[in-house]
């Protein structure tokens, strides 16, 4: 065996090798299946080569050998067209039924011909081994217009490929593929067709050794860039495998057909164990699987239902599933069941909410306490009054008392209220005004009460000033709007518009004779209209015409609307 055939020989095995090295990394995805026919069909072709090159070698071997390589090497750009169609993601022409036996007839009558003996007239010996005399026939020709086709349309969409790809990993695999195959059919031809036809036999053929180089390319994109690895089918499988969710494949039937390693982990089971088992054996809901495979039966996806299920110790684990259903051809074939594990979520609520309800016992704890001092302030305060004898200092320590009931009446419904944060303003408001109007025993008869009070969320901040200036207003109103006994109407009104509260008390009494001016007034119920609205952000307006009005306008606390929502 001379130095050619070694190199062949070489070549051969090294085909071989790729073909079984990609073979393996994933049997079945199309395109490592015609990556691996490509390298098979080369291998082929270097191993008549061996014979080609052997000197020793009798005649009648040698045409035979050489008839088995042209199965590789006429086979070669057809093969070769269809790896760049996969790669190039031409899936439209790879869709259409006739698309591979059109890329095969025309090799396969040549090869025909050639066993038949009309392409290749003798095999002569010469310095390099065997070599043939090719025929000037139709089919030599159409064979050589073929192969430059073929290998040019092949050539073309890895450049255009490479130009217009935007992802670098997928423009330097198509650069490294077409830049090596160009090399390796520049060489080939020149030994392998340029060369005999100008009767130059300077170099033997060597065109399947060039080919190393293309192979060679092909081979470090995929150890580089793992070319022949990121294929849908396995891309599916790792994904599915590595999912840190648990999945569950099911049948019609509700029969767990496969599961991934998240799902045995979760539940404690082996994969055989799960493998044909109804999934609703364990689930801790009765019927809630057979609802959920109903529903994906309508083609309706399942998302985010809690359901609990046992593990293999005895264990109840909550998870939350989501579910869709597998079709073919319009027809379910199964569903799958996507399973989240939410114990530290379970565990984080039940924590949340003991700590939530200790929270809500000190507070109402607090209220109640404030409510209570509140109200030991009050009888304070009634107890000094009982003992002065000026009707001034009587009525001060009135006003004193009527404004700790408004705050201790905020305490009050704050620790009644189920949110401890917030009070209705409906009832609040009510109240307020149904406690001063009694503590001024006023005859109803004869001033009436209008109110008109939207239901709003009522916090701290904005409880107590509105508290504070309802109890001025009413309180003013009820000492002096009325003199003499006369009768009138109070409308309270308490309104939100436009992230706006505006608040509006009305009397029919005799009206403020002196203007108002809240920067100079020496009354502490104006002061504290003046400090209270100006703590709210807002305005206050008086209006004297047949009575008297305050409006008092400030911007409604989002914080509110969003404890409120």
């Amino acid at each position: 065996m001379n130095v050619l055939s070694v190199l062949h020989l070489i070549s051969a095995v090294a085909y071989l090798y790729l073909a079984g090295f990609i073979t393996l990394k994933n049997p079945k995805s199309p395109f490592n299946r015609i990556s691996a026919l490509l390298f098979i069909c080369m291998g082929i072709w270097s191993f008549s080569c061996i014979f080609m090159h052997s000197p020793l070698i009798p005649r009648a071997s040698v045409e035979f050998f050489d008839r088995v390589g042209s199965v590789g090497s006429f086979m070669i750009s057809s093969v070769f067209l269809i790896f760049v169609l996969i790669f190039t993601e031409q899936k439209k022409f790879l869709k259409h039924p006739y698309a591979y036996g059109l890329l095969f007839l025309i090799p396969v009558i040549l090869l025909v011909k050639k066993f038949e003996g009309t392409m290749v007239s003798d095999y002569i010996q010469g310095s390099f081994g065997w070599s043939r005399l090719v025929n000037s026939t139709p089919e030599v020709y159409a064979l050589f217009v073929y192969y430059i086709l073929t290998c040019a349309a092949a050539l073309f969409l890895l450049i255009r490929y490479s130009h217009k790809q935007h992802d670098v990993f997928k423009k330097r695999q198509a650069t490294i593929i077409w830049t090596t195959f160009a090399v390796a059919f520049v060489l080939g031809s020149i030994t392998d067709a340029l060369l005999p036809a100008l009767q130059i036999s300077v170099l033997p053929e060597m065109a399947n050794i060039f080919s190393l180089v293309w192979s060679c390319g092909i081979a470090y994109t995929i150890i580089r860039y793992r070319l022949l690895q990121v294929t849908p089918e396995m891309a599916a499988d790792e994904i599915i495998s590595t999912m840190s969710e648990s999945l569950i494949l099911l049948d019609t039937a509700g029969t767990i057909v496969t599961v991934n390693r998240a799902a045995t982990h979760l539940l404690g089971f082996e994969e055989n164990d799960l493998i044909g088992r109804p999934v609703a054996k364990i689930c801790a809901e009765k019927g809630l699987i057979e609802k959920v495979l109903e529903e994906v039966q309508t083609q309706k996806n399942i998302r985010n239902r809690e359901c609990s299920f046992n593990t293999r110790d005895g264990r109840l684990v909550p998870t939350l599933i989501s579910a869709s259903g597998l079709t073919q051809k319009n027809h379910l074939q199964g569903a799958v069941l996507v399973v989240y594990d939410i114990t530290d979520r379970k565990q984080a609520e039940d924590e949340l909410k003991k700590s939530l309800r200790e929270k809500e016992i000190l507070l109402s704890e607090m209220h109640h306490r404030v409510k209570n001092n509140l109200m030991i302030i009050s009888s304070l305060l009634e107890l000094q009054s009982s003992h002065s004898k000026s009707r001034h200092a009587r009525q001060i320590l009135k006003d004193s008392q009527s404004r700790i009931k408004s705050m201790q009446l905020i305490h009050q419904r704050m620790y009644q209220s189920q949110t401890m944060t917030n009070i209705d303003s409906t009832d609040y408001i009510q109240n307020l005004v149904k406690e001063l109007f009694d503590s001024y025993c006023i005859d109803r008869a004869r001033i009436r009460l209008e109110t008109s009070i939207d239901e709003l969320p009522m916090g701290f901040d904005m409880a107590i000033p509105c508290g504070i200036i309802i109890n001025e207003l009413i309180s003013n109103a009820l000492k002096h709007a009325f003199p003499d006994g006369r009768d009138g109407t109070i409308r309270i009104e308490f309104k939100h518009a436009h992230d706006q509260i505006i608040l509006s008390m009305y009397d029919s009494g005799i009206g403020i004779i002196t203007p108002v001016d809240f920067d100079t007034t020496k009354s502490l119920g104006l002061t504290l209209i003046s400090m209270m609205t100006h703590q709210l952000g807002g305005t206050v307006g008086v209006t004297v015409s047949n009575g008297t009005c305050f409006t008092i306008t400030f911007p409604f606390n989002s914080e509110e609307k969003s404890t409120n929502e």
